[in-house]
């Protein structure tokens, strides 16, 4: 079943929880540094995904 596919392959660790005093911080580190290298790595992303042609296209 699919409850216990899931059960053999999810294993819950520790969770964390953002500090809100660290929101600006975050919030920079996203605009600034995480859009702009999620932007530059496209191009190696999709050289991944036509090497190893997943996700399988339709």
């Amino acid at each position: 079943t699919f409850e216990e596919a899931r059960a053999a392959m999810v294993r819950k660790g520790k969770s964390f929880n953002p500090n809100a005093q660290n929101h600006y911080i975050y919030t920079r580190l996203f605009n600034e540094v995480y859009k702009k290298s999620s932007r530059a790595l496209e191009p190696i992303y999709r050289r991944i995904a036509e090497i190893t042609q997943y996700p399988a296209e339709d």
